[in-house]
């Protein structure tokens, strides 16, 4: 952070100081909506926060705290499994926002973020989110836009996994999983390959099955308990 974006002492920015964090604000779909003179009492309080690769911005069972609006570079959300290993539930980048949920409804993490790549970040105080939204019906009204989209999409998802044949619902299903985790071709997806027969409502038996067919298609191969994606194009093809 640059010495003239820094807070004043009393926490708050002077006014010039504000017009870097407003302008975020008014580019972040989630916040334009919003009153101008909400906005600028929202900036007055934001900071500027950068996490190099592997940090951890906060860990699920943390008490509520700030959310951040990201910048630049990719937070991995997870939670983790019985094992130990996490498991990714979402991968957020840049315009968007990371624990908002949590710091609005004061209640603790639900899931631990991570800096998959060096990020930049304005952190935005948990009081003054809620002060905000208290404020400004209109921020309300579209923050609850955005969580029944995220609602619809999610059984969108599941009524058109219904009645495929079950190759063409595990593709579907594996194609899904990598546009929320942001995985490329030949790296692994998070869930396991027990976590996914679940998923896809199958036996063990019909699950190995099915695996072994996008296996023998060229789609995926199976590293270390862990699904690989190695063609889209061949899975895509396989979820039609």
């Amino acid at each position: 952070m640059t010495p003239d974006s820094s807070p004043s002492a009393n926490g708050f920015r002077g006014s010039a100081d504000v017009m870097e964090p407003l302008a975020v604000l008014e580019r972040c779909t989630d916040f334009a909506p919003g009153d101008r003179a909400t906005l600028e009492g929202l900036a007055a309080q934001m900071t500027e926060r950068d996490y190099p690769v592997g940090s951890v911005i906060f860990v699920q069972g943390d008490p509520p705290g700030s959310c951040y609006l990201v910048q630049s570079g990719r937070v991995q959300l997870s939670s983790p499994r019985p094992d130990g290993r996490p498991h990714t539930r979402a991968t957020l980048g840049p315009g968007t926002l990371v624990g908002e949920m949590t710091a609005l409804l004061d209640r603790a993490r639900t899931s631990t973020a991570t800096a998959l790549e060096p990020v930049s970040a304005w952190e935005i105080p948990a009081s003054a989110l809620q002060a905000a939204f208290r404020g400004d019906p209109r921020l309300a009204h579209t923050m609850m836009l955005s969580v029944m989209e995220l609602i619809v999409d999610q059984d969108a998802q599941a009524v058109r996994r219904m009645g495929l044949p079950p190759v063409q619902r595990l593709a579907t299903i594996l194609l899904d999983l990598q546009r929320t985790e942001g995985v490329g071709e030949g790296k692994p997806l998070s869930m396991t390959p027990a976590e996914l027969a679940l998923a896809a409502g199958e036996s063990q038996t019909t699950f190995v099955m099915n695996l072994g067919r996008l296996r023998r298609a060229g789609a995926i191969e199976t590293r270390d308990d862990h699904v690989v994606i190695m063609s889209l194009e061949r899975l895509r093809r396989l979820a039609e």
